[in-house]
């Protein structure tokens, strides 16, 4: 399985929320490329990708405090649209990286076919607080 995404963002009242300073974005399936790591996932652009070759593997964002969020929303990147961008995917948030809780599941959604465009936008619970969460 091979997916890429450009963005991901948490939103608050309808709104995209802007990651920290020191915010940072890991996967051990990434793309070994800088240029396409899970970095790009929270760069601020959808110029920018993340690219996952082979298994599916979590992308786990670190933030340096807590922020409250009631939403997210995810970009697709710039290729590949009918094979890589991804039909299924699970929200999860911990405030300690340890216990995580279920935030959001979507299963066998439509594939986007749209290059470098908002693909979904989701509510979850309101005033969801996360420290850590992986997407």
């Amino acid at each position: 399985m091979n997916a890429q995404l450009s963005e991901i963002q948490l939103m608050r009242t309808g709104e995209g929320l802007t990651w920290p300073e020191g915010t940072t974005a890991a996967t051990s399936g990434a793309n070994e490329q800088k240029s396409e790591g899970a970095e790009q996932l929270i760069d601020g652009t959808v110029d920018t990708k993340c690219y996952w070759g082979g298994a599916a593997a979590p992308v786990t964002i670190t933030l340096p405090e807590p922020i409250s969020f009631d939403g997210y929303r995810w970009y697709t990147a710039n290729d590949s649209m009918e094979t890589r961008n991804p039909v299924s995917w699970r929200l999860e948030a911990s405030m300690d990286g340890v216990t995580w809780t279920l935030v959001d599941e979507q299963i066998d959604r439509a594939t986007v076919t749209t290059i470098k465009t908002l693909a979904y936008t989701y509510c979850v619970a309101d005033d969801m607080d996360v420290a850590i969460n992986a997407l």
